[in-house]
């Protein structure tokens, strides 16, 4: 065994003794990131192919959990406390959720209100309205579609899907494996083949538009009045890193906080990157913000890790796997300081592709 796997072995079986409060005093990441994206006790066709989440119950549980274990940090409190460069303290937890679905108002708002807690909502500003589609809902309403066809329709769809990826394409699942990825980067080819898939399994997208499945200005607007904060999430989720030239790049930030801004009515708000930051160049970000001071901070999803000019969160949509366990957020936070300590030791890359 070298001295390295000795040591993070070590480092793992001694993370796993701490109690979970204890961890933000071996790693310190202030304050603790939560990254949300949708909660429902109802099916939502255009996120549940794309991956799990938690229900109202169990969303709950996530709640009083951290109630009984953190302090909650708002927003202003945050950026507050960053512009006088004055630590938070242990044990402070923001919440937040990411993309801007219609439920962050009509399911997460009225628990939050009622509980007292205070979020930040990443809006991807072009959907804001329900004028139009993020791709990856597109590809998860055509994979639900194919889930209730015969067979030969169904084969159809995947040999021309698979002509155009360039090797077989074994179910609707793997349609959506090899797609998302390329969607992206706005300038992909794959967002004319996504056109086609949406034609092929016979999605209507202004139906489902019609259905208002993304936040509305007015929610917005109102949320904000009764005290929560709303950021930028670029304008229809592109990642960054992929995104060719920086004029473009910097469009992306600004425009989406210019309309997080106008709509919650604040003189300054975040930004959280769509994806990850992978790619992104630094010195980039950095002049874009000098050059736009109502923009910031700016936040990721590498968990715990720590970064100058990025705070990071760690993505908890998922719900309990075994009945019976009330909140995921203990063994969330368990693996991420974990991975983090691991990370250290071993010197890998800080935020893991999103």
């Amino acid at each position: 065994m070298t001295p390295g796997v000795l040591a993070r072995r070590v480092a793992s079986n001694a993370m796993r003794l701490l109690p979970v409060t204890a961890y933000a005093r071996v790693i310190r990441s202030e304050p603790i990131g939560l990254c949300y994206h949708v909660v429902s006790d109802r099916p939502v066709p255009h996120v549940s192919r794309l991956y799990p989440f938690k229900t109202v119950a169990q969303f709950r549980a996530d709640l009083l959990w951290l109630k009984a274990h953190f302090r909650f940090v708002s927003c202003a409190e945050l950026m507050e406390a960053r512009d006088a460069g004055r630590p938070l303290g242990p044990n402070r937890v923001f919440l937040s959720f990411d993309d801007g679905y219609a439920e962050c108002f009509s399911v997460v708002r009225p628990m939050l209100l009622e509980l007292g807690i205070p979020c930040t909502f990443f809006l991807t500003t072009d959907v804001i309205g329900n004028g139009q589609a993020l791709a990856f809902n597109q590809v998860a309403l055509c994979v639900e579609a194919m889930r209730t066809m015969d067979g030969g329709r169904v084969r159809a769809i995947l040999q021309e899907m698979g002509a155009a990826a360039g090797r077989p394409l074994a179910d609707a699942e793997a349609v959506s494996a090899w797609i998302r990825p390329a969607l992206r980067n706005p300038d992909s080819p794959a967002y004319a083949t996504l056109a086609r898939l949406v034609e092929l399994a016979g999605v209507d997208v202004e139906a489902f538009l019609g259905t208002q499945p993304y936040l509305t200005a007015e929610q917005v607007k109102e949320m904000a009045r009764e005290g929560f904060a709303f950021g930028g999430h670029s304008r229809l989720h592109w990642h960054l890193g992929s995104i060719d030239g920086a004029g473009r790049v910097e469009h992306e930030i600004v425009e989406s906080c210019r309309v997080a801004a106008e709509l919650s009515g604040a003189s300054r708000v975040p930004f959280a990157f769509p994806y990850d930051g992978f790619g992104l160049d630094r010195g980039l970000l950095a002049d874009v913000l000098r050059r736009h001071p109502f923009i910031g901070p700016v936040f990721g999803t590498g968990g715990v890790a720590r970064e100058a000019d990025v705070l990071h969160r760690m993505i908890v949509d998922h719900p309990p796997r075994r009945p019976g366990v009330p909140s995921t957020l203990p063994g969330v936070f368990r693996d991420a300081y974990l991975s983090e300590a691991l990370r250290r030791l071993g010197g890998a890359r800080a935020e893991p592709p999103g």
